[in-house]
């Protein structure tokens, strides 16, 4: 429709896609009656990105901890390196890798195994924070030995585990949470498989 050359800005109504209610991605959940509906998103679980973090002083096998972060990673190319003085002068050596992508994200997560991640889903009450970050700490000396093991407290010669939980409005953050960790055990028993 034109007006003396010029298109309009009328709407298109006869579109079908227009004309259907899209329940794929999401439902709409009723509160208060009609006064307001929230799009729910049941569909969507993800992790906006993981990190790992460790210190190494000038005694430790770097090599051997930057080998251990990129497998905990999968991805040799995302491990950085920071090297500093310390207070009493010798070197340290800050390891640090993150990534944001959502595949590779839950692939490392799911390399805690089942055994670290029924633990975070038992304990994640201390460990989530209010802007949906899930903290904790694995065993560097057990990484090392190939053995992948939760922290039960703070302490020397260990990495530190962030995970960055997707939230958006109308979810609960716990319930994201819990999805998630049971998206990364389901990962891991698929991981299991394909090892035996």
């Amino acid at each position: 429709m034109s007006c003396g050359g010029y298109p309009t800005c009328n709407f298109a109504t006869d579109i079908p896609y227009l004309k259907e209610p899209h329940t794929v991605c999401s439902s709409e959940e009723r509160r208060f009656g009609n006064l307001l509906r929230t799009s729910r998103f049941n569909g969507l679980v993800g992790l906006h990105r993981i990190t790992w973090r460790t210190t190494c002083t000038a005694l430790s096998n770097i090599d051997a901890v930057a080998d251990a972060i990129a497998w905990l990673i999968g991805d040799e190319e995302a491990v950085t390196f920071d090297r500093s003085d310390s207070y009493h002068g010798p070197e340290m050596v800050l390891l640090e890798a993150t990534t944001s992508k959502k595949r590779s994200a839950m692939d490392s997560l799911a390399r805690l195994g089942n055994q670290g991640l029924s633990t975070l889903r038992a304990t994640y009450h201390d460990r989530y924070d209010e802007a949906h970050v899930l903290h904790f700490r694995l065993d560097l000396h057990a990484l090392l030995n190939g053995e992948v093991r939760v922290a039960d407290r703070p302490g020397t010669g260990q990495v530190k585990g962030e995970i960055k939980v997707e939230v958006y409005p109308g979810q609960s953050p716990e319930e994201q949470l819990l999805l998630a960790i049971d998206g990364a055990i389901e990962r891991a028993q698929r991981f299991e498989k394909v090892v035996e």
